[in-house]
């Protein structure tokens, strides 16, 4: 956690909290309710007592009282059977311990040494001096609490520390004495002194001082005091114990505003012969009444009727008056910020901040000192983190203000709080005590201040750690009321403006400002005890003499405070305040629309306003307001020979009566009817109303140019007359020129670029055009050209209108040149060499009748496929595809045959045309693409070159085709003459052939064997070779088994190829060095019949037994082989058969 110097005074003084304690809070024991001592009117089981109704006297706001309390005290059911002494308290201060050695609650743990003097708030006295306090006595309810004589100090120390010191206590009326002792007592035993007072040395509504006789001792565990002074007066029958004054209010008058609220009285009953007190209480709602209800302004109308008289023709009459408001005797709150002061509080120079991770901010008083009610309508402060002067404009703030009136921040409290200069753990208080009044998703920085109506509110500029930080953040507390009314002119929206806080005269509120709760956010502070006195102006007092205020942790959402506090500090800021105004808006509750402002119509219109102020007070107003019809009007009807009638901005026109009658004078114009027919139409049909949903004869732009007889009727007598009219358009486009613009000369001054004007027109039709009047700049007027466009705009009956545009062509900057794309497979595709442009070619037979556009020939089928659901038409998913690539073809230009870095158009699509634009037009879609140019400059400024180096990448000695294969290095270069700067880019372009050479062979062979041997033989037929790209082709053979003899030129032999089936190819390769292989299955077969050696003669030898017919020779098939083979069996199957057998 960092560490600022509150952080480690705090982790300084936990230590010592445990045996130093200090607590603003007062309770008032249990006691027994009596049963026969109660006020009359009580109901015994709530303490209720019925409702005081007090009317406030005519043009009176507020119930005020001289010298007395403005609320009677009620009555008790037996006269003096309870009594309480009269009393008024002042603030609890703490000792002031400037100058010890350690600020903190118990500073004098290690030793103070000094007489410090404390200035503690001292009510006023009563007129009648008490008697002193003589103890509990029966007969005598007073005698059940502490009597106070006309002034006295109250000494508490409500700690029981460790060790103590004894002090003789001294007061005085000013800081310079004189001072008089007026009792000692011991610190730190947990015991509270009460010693009387001289009035002498005591100064009513104002500060008394109080000091020791010597100085503040420095013994371990000392406890620190606090003062507070009471006064006390006469013994009445009850007292108001809610809201004990001080009685210092202006002139020792005390004020109530109108409304209802509660006051709870509480005396002291005693049982008869003894001193044991019983409670008497009572809770008496009142009602101070406002009676007298709002004025209407302007004043309701005289006998309740508003005549008016209509002239000649006329239909309605305006009522010229203003709208009704009333006038209240008493503020509404809801109208405060018709004017609005800045309250200045603690100057800032400030030195402080919260500590990181806990939200945190001040809590202090406000008082209303002046004589009318204030609103609080905003805060300026300086809104920070752990680590100002950073202030943080998106931070969560939060305002609370005590829930009861009259309740300053102090009351309620539980645990310590710190004394001056000091700062203490665990002060909170519950929520119910507090209601959150204003928070802000921002602090809502306003420059300048908050602005209040029309008046604008400046901040101070904050001084911090010396130096001047302008810091205008505001926390606007408003809230805005909006009430509608409808009226003859539409809706009027009437905003009134509610403040987060009202003070009544003299009333005090505990306020509270700070981050929300987990959000870190926090406020800038002063250092400790910088601002301690009342600020504020004489309507507003922020921390009134003895309030004081502290810096408090805002960490926990549950409650209000708990981790730690530290004081004394004043409000670092201003406090924005408005007085509250006197108007109200009524309500219409019949009539509407109409209203004052409106025309009226013949006859009478009922008006009913009901205004009703904060306290339920109703005034009304009901009136007429009746339209008379003009007299005696005449009978006959005179009509205008020729009239124009020019049609409005919406291009349409509702034909009166009053457009065509002359002379007169005539009675309402809605008593005629107007009929239209064209001039040319005889008889009574043919009526022409353009729009029969609205009323009236109405014509629009169809009937611009035409002659129309237009026809008057008087509905009453069937009198009429007739017009020649002709309708006009005299209506010009509107036309709203784009703004002035400064563009790149890059970008060109296309419409497109610079923008096209807005055209409204009436009716319809209309041509924009525009014209350029140029100028050309140089480097030393920083543009290169300077143009008036005027922009025409024509409608369709000749009304035109201008405007102009000024449009400012800059200098190039180089920094701006775009490069152009690499064509090398990596960044774009490269340029295939079989894609270069033919000027020949005729595109014309393929593109296709709209909306097809284009054939399957010219298709992007790449963009077909990729938008499979879009119409199967022009553009949507039919376009005409890139057909290659530009080169140059100027045979002077050193670069000639390489690609051109200029693309080339298709031309315009056959049916398209200027007025009828189907399909495409010129140069929308790329035919032959461009490898491209640096981009952005085409500025006079800039000079462009290239120079190509070409890298062949063909095969040595082959010849690769007119086009061949290489890699493009082409260097640009760009010169800013403005600048003298030199830029420049190498472009890649490789034109390359990615298709292998085709190969027409058989994809199957038989082989054959060699007579001699058991292998095969196969002489390769020549392949029949082609490519898209190389004029030479090369080619080889390879199979899996065998010997390969030849070449390309001679032929290829394959010898000893086993039997069987292996698998050959045809190798293809182009200059580019693809290669294509042809796969071929070879079947090798033996089909060589084996070879027969026969012996040329065989003598065989008969045997047997000489029987003819029985004597044979047995001869074997091998007797005749004299050797015979086969190239692959080593076995050969031999038959025999006789010559004539084998002749037949």
């Amino acid at each position: 956690m960092k560490q600022n110097f509150i952080t480690k005074l705090i982790s300084a003084k936990l230590a010592i909290l445990l045996v130093c304690c200090l607590s603003w809070n007062s309770t008032i024991q249990a006691q027994t309710q009596s049963t026969t001592c109660f006020f009359v009117g009580e109901t015994l089981a709530t303490d209720l007592l019925p409702t005081l109704n007090i009317p406030l006297a005519p043009g009176q706001c507020q119930l005020c009282s001289t010298g007395g309390p403005a609320i009677p005290v009620p009555a008790l059911n037996v006269p003096g059977c309870a009594g309480i002494q009269d009393r008024r308290a002042g603030p609890v201060v703490p000792r002031t311990n400037t100058g010890c050695t350690f600020a903190d609650g118990c500073n004098s743990c290690f030793g103070c040494g000094v007489q410090n003097t404390t200035a503690v708030m001292s009510p006023g006295l009563f007129p009648s001096t008490a008697p002193a306090w003589t103890g509990p006595t029966p007969g005598n309810p007073a005698s059940c609490e502490t009597w106070i004589g006309p002034a006295a100090l109250r000494v508490n120390t409500n700690c029981q520390a460790t060790f103590g010191a004894f002090y003789t206590i001294t007061v005085g009326p000013t800081a310079a004495g004189p001072f008089v002792a007026v009792g000692g007592y011991a610190s730190g035993a947990n015991t509270s002194y009460t010693f009387p007072v001289p009035t002498a040395n005591y100064t009513p509504c104002g500060n008394t001082f109080v000091r020791p006789a010597g100085a503040w001792m420095g013994s371990f565990g000392d406890g620190i005091p606090s003062f507070q002074f009471l006064t006390g007066g006469p013994v009445v029958a009850a007292l108001d114990s809610s809201a004990v004054g001080d009685g210092c209010s202006t002139a020792g008058t005390v004020c109530l505003s109108g409304g209802t609220f509660t006051k709870v009285y509480r005396s002291w009953s005693f049982q008869p012969g003894t001193t044991t007190c019983q409670l008497v209480r009572g809770v008496l709602p009142v009602n101070i009444q406002d009676l007298e209800p709002p004025v209407f302004v302007p004043a309701c109308p005289k006998g309740n009727l508003v005549s008016l008289n209509a002239g000649p023709g006329e239909c309605e009459v305006s009522w010229d008056a203003p709208q009704f408001m009333a006038m209240d005797n008493c503020p509404a709150n809801s109208t405060f910020g018709s004017a609005a002061t800045r309250v200045a509080g603690c100057p800032s120079n400030g030195r402080f901040a919260s500590v990181e991770g806990l939200a945190s901010g001040y809590m202090f008083d406000l008082r209303n000192i002046g004589t009318s009610a204030i609103g609080v309508v905003g805060l300026s402060s300086w809104f920070c983190h752990s680590a100002p002067p950073t202030n943080v404009p998106d931070a969560p703030y939060q305002f609370w203000v005590k829930s009861t009136a009259n309740t300053a921040w102090r009351p309620g409290v539980t645990g310590t709080i710190a004394g001056n200069g000091g700062c203490a753990v665990g002060a909170s208080w519950p929520l119910s005590q507090w209601t959150l009044r204003a928070t802000s998703a921002t602090h809502k920085a306003v420059p300048n201040g908050i602005r209040l109506g029309d008046a604008n509110i400046s901040a101070r500029q904050w001084v911090l750690f010396g130096a001047n930080a302008t810091n205008n953040d505001t926390f606007d507390l408003r809230a805005a009321q909006v009430t509608q009314r409808v009226t003859c002119t539409g809706t009027i929206s009437d905003t009134a403006i509610a403040p987060a806080l009202v003070l009544q005269p003299g009333e005090i509120r505990g306020c509270f400002v700070a981050g929300a709760p987990g959000s870190g956010a926090s406020m800038w502070a002063n250092p400790f005890n910088s601002c301690l006195t009342q600020t504020g102006n004489a309507s507003l007092a922020i921390n009134p003499t003895g309030s004081g205020g502290i810096y408090i942790t805002n960490n926990n959402a549950a409650q209000i405070g708990g981790a730690f506090n530290c004081a004394a500090w004043g409000f670092a800021g201003d406090i924005f305040t408005a007085v509250g105004g006197n108007m109200i808006i009524p309500e219409q509750y019949c009539g509407q629309p109409y209203a004052p402002g409106c025309f009226f119509p013949i006859g009478c219109t009922r008006l009913c306003y009901r205004a009703t102020d904060a306290q339920g007070n109703v005034s009304t107003c009901e009136f007429n307001v009746c339209v008379n019809a003009f007299p005696n009007p005449i009978n006959a009807l005179a009509c205008h020979d020729d009239v124009q009638l020019s049609l409005d901005d919406q291009c349409q026109i509702t034909l009166h009566p009053d457009m065509f009658l002359s002379g007169g004078p005539y009675k309402c114009y809605n008593a005629y009817r107007v009929q239209a027919r064209l001039w040319q139409t005889t008889g009574t049909g043919g009526l022409i109303d353009r729009n029969l949903t609205l009323a009236g004869v109405q014509l629009n732009g169809n009937d611009i140019g035409r002659d129309f007889r237009i026809t008057v009727i008087d509905t009453a007598t069937g009198n009429s007359c007739w017009s020649h009219a002709t309708v006009e358009d005299k209506f010009a486009p509107r036309l709203t020129c784009p703004p002035n613009i400064t563009v790149s000369c890059a970008a060109g001054v296309a419409p497109a670029v610079t923008g096209v004007p807005v055209v409204v027109e009436n009716c319809g039709g209309v041509s924009l055009t525009f014209r350029d009047d140029a100028s050309k700049g140089n480097c030393a007027l920083g543009y290169s050209w300077r143009m008036v466009r005027t922009w025409t705009a024509v409608d369709g009956s000749g009304n035109r209108a201008t405007c102009t545009q000024l449009i400012t062509v800059g200098i190039g900057d180089i920094f701006d040149v775009t490069v152009p794309r690499n064509y090398d497979n990596l960044d774009a595709p490269m340029l295939n060499c079989n894609e270069k442009i033919d000027r020949n070619k005729d595109v014309s037979p393929h593109m296709a009748d709209f909306p097809e556009c284009v054939d399957g020939y010219l298709l992007d089928s790449a963009f077909w496929r990729a938008n499979p659901n879009a119409p199967d038409i022009y553009p949507n998913r039919r376009l005409p595809r890139l057909l290659g690539w530009n080169c140059i073809d100027d045979p002077t230009d050193p670069k000639f045959t390489h690609p051109s870095p200029d693309p080339v158009w298709y031309p315009a699509h056959r049916q398209w045309s200027p007025q009828n634009p189907l399909c495409w037009g010129p140069e929308t879609h790329v035919m032959w693409q461009g490898t491209g140019r640096p981009g952005g400059v085409d500025c006079f400024n800039f000079s462009v070159t290239c120079e190509d180096i070409v890298f062949d990448l063909a095969t040595p000695g082959c010849d690769a085709g007119p086009v061949g294969c290489y890699k493009l290095l082409r260097k640009w270069t760009v010169m800013d003459w403005c600048t003298g700067t030199l830029g420049g880019h190498n472009q890649i372009i490789k034109v390359g052939d990615i298709e292998g050479p085709q190969v027409l062979y058989p994809d199957s062979a038989r082989i054959n064997m060699e007579s001699y041997s058991c292998s095969g033989r196969w002489e390769v037929p020549p392949a029949w070779l082609i490519d898209n790209c190389s004029n030479e082709i090369h080619y080889s053979v390879e199979v899996q088994q065998g010997t390969i003899l030849g070449n390309e030129t001679s032929g290829y032999v394959v010898i000893n190829m086993p039997e069987g089936i292996q698998i050959g190819y045809i190798v293809a390769t182009d200059c580019c060095g693809n290669i294509t292989k042809k796969r071929v299955v070879l079947n090798v077969v033996d089909r060589v019949p084996p070879t027969a050696i026969c012996r040329t003669s065989t003598v065989v030898g008969i045997n047997g037994n000489q029987s003819p017919g029985e004597n044979v020779a047995r001869v074997c098939a091998e007797a005749f082989d004299e050797g015979s083979y086969d190239n692959c069996s080593p076995h050969v199957w031999f038959k025999v058969i006789r010559m004539a057998e084998l002749l037949g």
